[in-house]
């Protein structure tokens, strides 16, 4: 039974990786070199400073070769860089940069269910131990199969975030917008290519 759940877990992690990304075919098709990401915060409407939250870079076959996450501060959080040789992965390297004290965490207990439709995923929800409702996502799709709207609820059913998404019309992301319980605009990320 454990040996399914890993499978399962480590399966469903590949498919949300690569339902977050663009395709390496839209990539390969459009010479796409790189592609940043950057982050407007608002706080009671009003808009903070603007940062580059990550940056990813390409090579001519559409896989990525390297990424770079930011703090709000300017900071590198993560850095991840990838070889290949003959259309093969041959070395990766992912280096974090410092990190803030963490306080230590009571061991947790975390169970998750999935509901697909026509292989996208349109559902995720968090239990607890006692089979409670803790949270959910709701995901929809475009007729092109590419995320529009992720809106997350807390155990009541209470709208907690709500994300919608935008794509130009080569099919890339070019804008998200995140809107709090109150639907007030809390952040909006906007998607650079090159």
């Amino acid at each position: 039974m454990m040996v399914f759940r890993i499978v399962f877990w480590a399966l469903f992690t590949l498919i949300s990786i690569g339902a977050q990304g663009q395709s390496k075919k839209l990539i390969r098709t459009y010479g796409v070199k790189s592609m940043t990401e950057t982050t407007y915060k608002f706080d009671k409407g009003v808009e903070e400073l603007p940062h580059f939250s990550f940056i990813e870079k390409f090579d001519k076959q559409g896989e990525w070769i390297e990424r770079k996450e930011f703090d709000k501060d300017g900071s590198i959080k993560i850095l991840e860089k990838r070889s290949y040789a003959q259309g093969l992965l041959i070395s990766e390297l992912k280096e974090e940069g410092p990190q803030k004290a963490k306080e230590e965490k009571p061991a947790s207990f975390n169970h998750s269910t999935y509901e697909y439709v026509k292989g996208l995923l349109v559902s995720e929800k968090d239990w607890s131990r006692d089979s409670t409702l803790i949270s959910s996502k709701d995901y929809e799709y475009d007729k092109f199969g590419q995320k529009i709207s992720e809106v997350e609820r807390n155990s009541k059913g209470e709208i907690k975030k709500n994300e919608t998404f935008s794509y130009d019309s080569k099919g890339f992301r070019i804008l998200k917008l995140t809107h709090n319980a109150e639907g007030e605009l809390t952040e909006r990320v906007v998607y650079a290519y090159e």
